[in-house]
């Protein structure tokens, strides 16, 4: 299950579109840890030296998130011999990109992707 979480940087880019969905990991001072909810940007202990800490949604859970956003995304293997890897975004206009070499480096991309665009509309 561990392997299905999203990496950190991409939570604290979560935190940042204002995800706030309970998840059952969240990361603290970059480790990840289980938990049956933590709301994001919760500071611990006070402080200016304070620990971040940000929800770890599962892939799944990340990508939903953002199709109830109106967003449409597929992540896909092209070719399975070869393990190429792409995926598309569409909010408006089109993004995607292939030539990936694993399913977890297409995930990663579109997620950050995803993260960037959202950012840039809320600006």
């Amino acid at each position: 299950m561990i392997d299905q979480v999203i990496p950190m940087e991409l939570a604290e880019g979560m935190s940042r579109i204002e995800f706030n969905e309970p998840t059952a990991f969240y990361y603290n001072n970059g480790e990840l840890t289980y938990s049956s909810y933590m709301p994001n940007n919760t500071q611990l202990n006070g402080g200016p030296f304070a620990s971040k800490v940000y929800t770890a949604p599962v892939w799944c859970q990340a990508f939903d998130w953002f199709r109830k956003r109106g967003y449409h995304i597929l992540v896909d293997n092209m070719d399975e011999e070869n393990g190429d890897w792409s995926y598309k975004i569409e909010y408006g206009y089109v993004h995607e990109e292939d030539g990936l070499f694993s399913i977890q480096e297409a995930r990663i991309k579109c997620l950050t992707k995803l993260i960037e665009i959202r950012e840039l509309l809320r600006a």
